[in-house]
């Protein structure tokens, strides 16, 4: 479980939702609004590296952990991702906090976020991908400071 809310100042953050098809939502912390900087889906995983904001303009990620049984592609994603990242100088914590990865397991951020009936149209998300990188933000940071109410804008 994360631990140790952010600081309060504005903060970049990345989420990736990889698979197959990958959604990419990038935003602005600032306070308790997650302000949209990038939201999109790349569709092929030979496009993935040249199209997703390079980790200079992100403070920390939010990745999902690989599922307990995930497919060997799956698997093969996540963990060539997540060495790349590394190989870019992010960590791995449980805070959000520059050059951290945050990962967030499926069967944890999956049933809270259905719960909170969460308002994502400011951003407009098009795909499952996209929508599902904006929750696994949103969880991330609401693990953070759970007295916050966090709003997308």
């Amino acid at each position: 479980m994360l631990r140790l809310p952010y600081s309060g100042e504005p903060m970049k953050i990345l989420s990736i939702d990889y698979g197959v098809s990958t959604g990419l939502a990038l935003c602005s912390l600032e306070g308790s609004d997650l302000i949209k900087l990038y939201l999109g889906t790349i569709n092929s995983a030979a496009l993935f590296k040249s199209s997703y904001p390079v980790p200079e303009d992100c403070e920390c990620i939010v990745l999902e952990q690989a599922p307990f049984g995930a497919a060997w592609s799956t698997s093969v994603i996540f963990h060539t991702l997540f060495a790349d990242l590394q190989k870019s100088g992010f960590v791995l914590s449980d805070t959000l906090q520059e050059k951290g990865i945050v990962l967030v397991a499926p069967s944890q951020w999956k049933p809270f976020v259905k719960r909170q009936n969460l308002d994502l149209r400011s951003w407009s998300p098009k795909t499952k991908h996209e929508r599902d990188a904006m929750c696994m933000l949103w969880y991330a940071v609401s693990m953070q400071n759970k007295k916050e109410k966090y709003v997308f804008k």
